[in-house]
């Protein structure tokens, strides 16, 4: 029950428009988890459950969706159109999917700029609109 409430309580300290969040990495750069707090000699973080991690061979860093870090995937069942260039006048590339009553795919998430997120998608870049995915550091699906 301690760790379902510290689940639920990081999910709300992290808003859904956030678009950075601490993790801790290992020292090949490999995501460990969230990072929820340090300890004296560890760090706590959390993917799916709660742990701790030595603080040797780990570190804090941030990740941020404008730096092409973590996934995005679409906010609603249904699909989202990837286009060309961030506009949705431009051409439509390919499609984000979220099948209604499965978990959502994930996509990694390219950069963000103003309103549009980039994402990789059958091996092309192209553009969605912000309003229309969420954004997390690590896919814990």
């Amino acid at each position: 029950m301690k760790h379902l409430l510290a689940i639920l309580a990081m999910a709300v300290a992290v808003p859904a428009f956030s678009q950075s969040m601490k993790v801790v990495v290992d020292t090949a750069g490999t995501v460990i988890g969230r990072y929820m707090h340090t300890n004296a000699d560890t760090y706590t973080v959390g993917v799916q459950d709660i742990f701790d991690v030595p603080k040797v061979g780990h570190k804090v860093i941030k990740y941020r969706a404008k730096d092409g870090q973590g996934v995005i995937w679409c906010r609603h069942p249904g699909r989202v159109n990837v286009y060309a260039v961030p506009s949705t006048k431009s051409a439509v590339i390919g499609q984000m999917v979220y099948e209604d009553g499965y978990v959502p795919e994930t996509y990694p998430c390219a950069g963000k700029h103003r309103n549009w997120f980039k994402v990789k998608i059958d091996g092309t870049l192209g553009y969605v609109p912000a309003n229309s995915v969420l954004w997390d550091a690590i896919d814990t699906f």
